[in-house]
């Protein structure tokens, strides 16, 4: 009988997270925006992340693991909590609804890392983060939680 209601659970679980899964797709393919500025900041970032980097914007909500698309992915999470003052859930939200607050973390861990052993790594990043600022100043976004 717990088995049962184990199993019967864990497939609300599993529906539940793709019906989730499913809405933000939508919103994302009808531009809607789900979260407010912050949501807008991130979207900014990722945006100007991928450009750099010359991959689709949706490869920085993907489950790929290759280095060409982590690495954007990783330093976009990062610029994100940098230039926000959103807790790690949100952040981890506003790249996708499964993603999780250690997963930012580890994205943060990475990439500070790297900066303080690879210049060249360190440079792309600054040049990354000010062009975000810029990009989020011109939109008159917020740059911080407390002043939306």
């Amino acid at each position: 009988m717990n088995t049962q209601l184990n199993d019967k659970l864990a497939s609300f679980k599993r529906q539940a997270t793709d019906i989730m899964t499913t809405i933000n797709d939508i919103c994302r393919l009808l531009a809607v925006d789900t979260h407010g500025s912050h949501s807008k900041r991130i979207r900014t970032v990722q945006t100007i992340v991928s450009t750099h980097y010359e991959i689709d914007i949706s490869s920085m909500s993907s489950r790929i693991r290759t280095q060409r698309f982590v690495i954007p992915r990783h330093i976009a999470i990062y610029l994100s909590r940098e230039l926000t003052k959103h807790t790690l859930e949100d952040i981890a939200k506003g790249f996708r609804p499964d993603m999780d607050s250690g997963t930012v973390l580890h994205a943060c861990t990475m990439v500070t890392q790297r900066i303080s052993v690879d210049r060249e790594f360190a440079k792309v990043v600054g040049l990354l983060r000010a062009k975000c600022v810029e990009a989020i100043e011109d939109q008159a976004l917020p740059l911080f939680a407390h002043e939306a």
